[in-house]
């Protein structure tokens, strides 16, 4: 059964947490990097949600662990505002993929800087898909 969508939100079905999958997420590597996120995605079929992510804040690049849960929370609060588009046209499409958000910068930047680039990295990664479907 594929949970019902409803607003601006972000439940656990949409995370990605599956060591199987985030070890598959590594092996067939789609990147690119939009400053400060590097993006890894990779088709995954046969899930019940278009869209996973995994969010990672290096430990080598901030260290203080309040720091890296604060930089989660807004790539996470940009995500749940902003996906709202690749997740329709996923739907539409019925495709489904994961997707892993690293964080490679040393320092916090600002909430509106880091939704510029979850913006950037939502639609570079539908422009992708579409290419490849086309």
């Amino acid at each position: 059964m594929i949970p019902q969508r409803r607003g601006f939100n972000f439940p656990k079905s949409h995370r990605l947490y599956s060591k199987k999958e985030i070890g598959s997420l590594f092996q067939q590597n789609k990147s690119f990097l939009v400053f400060p996120l590097k993006v890894l995605y990779a088709d995954a079929s046969g899930r019940n949600v278009p869209l996973s992510i995994l969010i990672s804040i290096p430990k080598s690049r901030i260290k203080k662990a309040t720091h890296r849960n604060h930089i989660k929370r807004l790539i996470k609060e940009a995500f749940r505002q902003h996906n709202s588009s690749l997740y329709n046209w996923l739907e539409s499409k019925e495709q489904q993929i994961i997707c892993s958000m690293i964080y490679v910068h040393n320092q916090s930047l600002s909430y509106k800087q880091i939704e510029q680039s979850v913006i950037s990295v939502l639609q570079k990664i539908e422009n992708n898909l579409q290419l490849i479907t086309q």
